[in-house]
């Protein structure tokens, strides 16, 4: 039996998966009021039992409750594949940085449960495994003893070599595997995302900066005192500090780039005294240079996952 995404959705929130807020409706005015309750960017999906929906114009983007009314109005009724589109799931729009694709099936073979992941995910499965078949890992689970822990992290360490990225990546695998076995399904597939939290981190950093240099030029210590100099100076390394850490620890290449674009500003707003000026410029191209180091030494970009 074929579940719609709605319903698998349920399964996976009840699992403790973490997965977007959505409301499924069946006319446009719902959409309407299922996209005020969410209050942010929406995505209207169409629920049909075949693939290829996004193809068919069947998953649209929404930015406001009008917008998902609209996108309702032009899903449903819609047949995809020969299949009318009598629902749409309203749900929230997810920031995605990086996918990451996590399926279980009976491998009918071995007559076990195969683990297939991939970080891959932005790609059709069948595609990734025709076109870059290395992309793809494999494991197989016994059932009578089930999926152990490490084999999860094994799994996730795999998909991003980031210790507490692929923490959370393992414990989602290990819930999906839960879902697959009280339920008794043939296939269960998940789609995990990552968000690019580093991006708001990087901002929330050059705002305290940005508002702690507004205070002391407001007080007069910029400009007037060497020892407001060498705070603001300070103050500016330790933006630099936390942009590399959110970088080597969490694999965020936008926050120290991020903040390198802060510090450049810094230095063209306050020409003096020379020492802000100088200490600006420097840890602006200190910021660029462990950025660019990182991405050609295979860096990637890390933030916590959810599923989609």
């Amino acid at each position: 039996m074929k579940i719609h995404e709605y319903q698998a959705k349920e399964f996976f929130a009840a699992a403790g998966i973490p997965v977007p807020s959505g409301r499924v409706v069946t006319s446009p005015e719902d959409a309407r009021k299922a996209a005020d309750e969410i209050g942010k960017p929406v995505v209207v999906k169409a629920q049909v039992l075949v693939g290829g929906r996004g193809k068919a114009g069947g998953v649209k983007l929404a930015k406001n409750p009008g917008e998902a009314k609209d996108r309702a109005q032009e899903i449903l009724g819609m047949d995809i594949k020969g299949e009318t589109v009598e629902k749409v799931l309203v749900t929230e729009a997810v920031d995605i940085a990086k996918e990451i694709y996590v399926g279980i099936i009976l491998d009918r073979s071995s007559q076990k449960p195969l683990i297939m992941s991939s970080s891959e995910g932005g790609v059709e499965i069948e595609v990734v495994a025709k076109e870059k078949p290395e992309a793809i890992h494999r494991l197989t689970i016994d059932p009578l003893v089930g999926m152990m822990g490490f084999q999860a992290r094994d799994i996730a360490m795999k998909l991003n070599p980031d210790f507490k990225v692929a923490r959370q990546i393992a414990t989602i695998i290990e819930k999906l595997y839960t879902v697959y076995t009280h339920t008794d399904a043939s296939l269960a597939e998940n789609l995990l995302v990552i968000q690019p939290f580093g991006l708001y981190l990087a901002w929330i950093s050059v705002a305290i900066v940005a508002n702690s240099f507004h205070f002391l030029d407001y007080r007069g210590w910029i400009g007037l005192t060497a020892t407001g100099a060498a705070l603001a100076t300070v103050m500016m390394a330790v933006a630099v500090a936390l942009g590399v850490w959110g970088l080597v620890r969490r694999h965020i290449w936008s926050f120290p780039l991020v903040v390198g674009w802060a510090l450049w500003g810094i230095g063209q707003r306050w020409p003096e005294p020379a020492l802000i000026h100088r200490a600006a410029f420097a840890l602006a191209a200190l910021s660029v240079l462990v950025v660019l180091a990182s991405l050609a030494g295979g860096t990637r970009g890390g933030a916590p996952y959810r599923s989609e």
